[in-house]
């Protein structure tokens, strides 16, 4: 697995990505996971930990999915609770 790092704008400093992302702050850890179907639909997966249950939030937009992601991390690393949305 990839450790992703996001420069200030959450941008990739890194030219060549590979799935599944990691995204780390503090303790906390974020995965972004990538899946194609067979008929060519791209959905992403977020996964992380919260009060020990495993939470899962599925998204369809990249872009999204990567501002999702930072939220969530940035959420978690600072202690807060943070529902989908």
């Amino acid at each position: 697995m990839q450790n992703i790092c996001l420069n200030n704008n959450g941008n990739h400093s890194n030219t060549e990505e590979e799935w599944p992302l990691e995204l780390t702050k503090g303790g906390a850890v974020v995965r972004v996971f990538r899946r194609q179907s067979k008929r060519g639909y791209v959905s992403y997966t977020i996964a992380y930990y919260q009060h020990g249950e495993r939470k899962r939030e599925v998204l369809s937009d990249e872009a999204e999915v990567r501002k999702r992601a930072r939220i969530v991390r940035d959420s978690l690393a600072d202690g807060e609770v943070d529902g989908p949305g």
